[in-house]
């Protein structure tokens, strides 16, 4: 319960109000950008999904480390995949965005690797859909990791 949220349409980024609170999704992006309450910022950067976590010991030794190191940065490169869809709920405003987590494949030798400079991408490889439900001056964030083959190579952790 609690007032009904307004919604800002802007160029670069949606604001939905609920109540004292304010979040800001980026159009560019698809992710939360701002987040304040009371007029007051929460948030330093963005909310990026992640897919990375510190290795053991026991996977240094087995070189897993070589296998997964692309999933290291894909919450800070994933990209927006399509428009944002804003929908009015029975309480609230939800957010959708769908984002695309592209690994990349070393031209140079057959095993995935995070250089951007010198690899392919395999486009639609992951991704995950962000959704936002903003009301009674709250919001809830849910991630959907959605992987084509983690058979592959799965990440450490999904969050």
């Amino acid at each position: 319960s609690g007032p009904e949220p307004t919604v800002a349409d802007g160029k670069e980024e949606l604001a939905v109000t609920s109540g004292k609170l304010t979040v800001r999704v980026s159009r560019v992006t698809g992710l939360i950008c701002g987040l304040s309450f009371a007029g007051d910022e929460i948030l330093s950067a963005p909310m990026r999904p992640n897919t990375w976590r510190p290795l053991t010991d026991n996977e240094y030794g087995t070189f897993f480390a070589a296998k997964i190191v692309l999933w290291k940065d894909q919450g800070r490169l994933a990209k927006l995949d399509g428009p944002i869809k804003v929908n009015a709920t029975a309480i609230g405003v939800e957010i959708i965005a769908q984002l695309d987590l592209t690994t990349r494949w070393c031209q140079v030798c057959p095993k995935a690797c995070c250089c951007l400079n010198c690899c392919l991408k395999e486009a639609g490889e992951s991704q995950v859909m962000m959704k936002y439900e903003i009301a009674g001056g709250r919001v809830r964030v849910y991630s959907t990791f959605e992987p084509r083959d983690v058979t592959k190579y799965a990440p450490p952790r999904v969050g």
